[in-house]
C-alpha cells in the first residue's frame, strides 16, 4: 500500500458496541456513547492505512445526517468529509485517484437473519435494492461505485452477518467482524 491514497466510507450500525437505534439517532439517548465508537473504530482503519504506507487518507461520513464522527477526536493525519445532503451519500469526494476504499461500520442487507440494525439505505422507504437481479447491501453500493473507477475495497468491517455477505461479493477483500447478532433483538 506505499505511497497511496485511502478512501474510508464510514458508517454506524455496524461498529462494535452499536446494538440498538437508541445509538444511530441524532438526539437519541446513547447516541453520543456511539459517536465515540465510531469515531475510535475509524480511527484504527486510518492508523492501518499509514502504518501500511498510505499518504493521503479521506474519511467520509456516511450515517444518517453523515455528521457522526467527531472531528476534535479523529486522527488528525485524515481529511473529513461530513455534512448532508450530498451527491454520492457514501462515496462523496470519491474518485479515480484512490488506490484503495475501506468500509467501516456497515451492516447487513435488510431481513439478514441475526445481523446487527440490518436495513438497506433509508429502511423508511427502501426495504431492498436489486442491480442485475441481486440483492445489494450498502457496502456493495459502494464497491460499485469503486470498482466503476477501477479502485478495489480492501477492507471492510461490520458484524459477522454483514461479512458473510461481502465475502459472497468480493472473496479477495480483508474482512473484521467486530460483533455478532444473536437475532433481530439479541446483540
Amino acid at each position: 500500500m506505499e505511497g497511496c491514497r485511502v478512501f474510508v466510507s464510514a458508517d454506524i450500525e455496524g461498529v462494535a458496541g452499536v446494538v440498538t437505534p437508541l445509538q444511530t439517532l441524532d438526539g437519541a439517548a446513547q447516541y453520543a456513547e456511539a459517536r465515540e465508537l465510531m469515531t475510535d473504530e475509524v480511527n484504527a482503519a486510518v492508523a492501518g492505512a499509514f502504518d501500511g504506507g498510505a499518504t493521503e487518507v479521506v474519511v467520509c461520513d456516511s450515517h444518517g445526517g453523515m455528521q457522526n464522527l467527531i472531528p476534535s477526536r479523529l486522527d488528525d493525519r485524515a481529511a473529513l468529509v461530513r455534512g448532508a445532503i450530498r451527491d454520492s451519500l457514501q462515496m462523496e469526494a470519491f474518485d479515480g485517484n484512490f488506490q484503495a476504499v475501506f468500509i467501516t461500520g456497515t451492516h447487513a442487507r435488510a431481513g439478514t437473519a441475526s445481523a446487527v440494525l440490518d436495513h438497506t439505505w433509508n429502511s423508511a422507504t427502501i426495504y431492498n435494492l436489486r442491480i442485475n437481479g441481486q440483492i445489494m447491501h450498502e457496502a456493495g453500493l459502494n464497491a460499485l461505485v469503486a470498482g466503476w473507477l477501477g479502485v478495489p475495497v480492501t477492507l471492510v468491517t461490520g458484524d459477522r452477518a454483514t461479512i458473510v455477505q461481502i465475502l459472497e461479493d468480493m472473496p479477495k477483500t480483508v474482512v473484521v467482524a467486530v460483533k455478532e447478532g444473536r437475532g433481530r433483538a439479541l446483540q
